[in-house]
């Protein structure tokens, strides 16, 4: 999967493949986002250390396609920010998004 693949909806609509993942991990950044300001444990990103795990047998093109994604809605400067973007090689069979604070 590169930048440019395109994915079809049941409609045949088009979007880049880039943009439909990048919009899958913004909408877990603030659904978590919400849930701690609900919880009376109201963070802004800036506290948060975000932590991509991707399966290990994946190839370094999708794990890059992955950092891609996450970097268009995730704020990564590892030099100046407190905030930092981890891949971790697992065995599972999906990607997961979470917090440490």
């Amino acid at each position: 999967m590169t930048k440019q693949t395109l994915l079809s909806d049941i409609k045949g609509k088009q979007m880049k493949a880039i943009d439909v993942f990048s919009a899958a991990i913004e909408y877990l950044k603030n659904h978590l986002l919400e849930e701690l300001k609900k919880r009376g444990m109201d963070r802004c990103e800036e506290d948060i250390r975000w932590v991509l795990t991707v399966p290990a047998i994946w190839k370094d093109p999708a794990k890059q396609f992955m950092r891609d994604a996450a970097e268009q809605v995730l704020v990564f400067n590892p030099e100046s920010s407190p905030f930092s973007l981890i891949f971790h090689k697992t065995i599972l069979g999906f990607v997961i998004l979470r917090y440490i604070l």
